[in-house]
């Protein structure tokens, strides 16, 4: 079976980050990103599963705190708020967070 890769239109790929999580380490994006003012954050998850913490909330993802992503799940798309408050750690192993910010055309 084969698979369709579908690219949203109207926006340019304008910052790029790789996230290795370990321990109970929380992490967060980088200023490249942060500084690019991304208006979409796409991002995956290889090896292993991570707990996200999104800045509406304020929650800081522990143990059992925030929202588990299950590594080698589909790419996800976030609307992004452009704080530093999204967070990232691991749940168990050292998972990897790719990520990649997008700019809407002409914004």
């Amino acid at each position: 079976m084969s698979f369709i890769r579908v690219a949203q239109a109207g926006i340019n790929c304008i910052a790029e980050q790789k996230i290795t999580c370990s321990g109970t380490a929380v992490y967060s994006l980088n200023s490249t990103v942060l500084a690019a003012n991304a208006d979409i954050i796409c991002f995956s998850v290889e090896t292993n599963n991570i707990r996200i913490g999104f800045g509406s909330s304020n929650t800081i993802p522990a143990t059992s705190t925030g929202v588990v992503y299950v590594a080698g799940s589909s790419p996800e798309w976030l609307v992004f708020n452009r704080t530093s408050l999204l967070r990232f750690t691991a749940v168990s192993g050292t998972p990897i967070v790719n990520l990649a910010a997008f700019k809407y055309l002409g914004l």
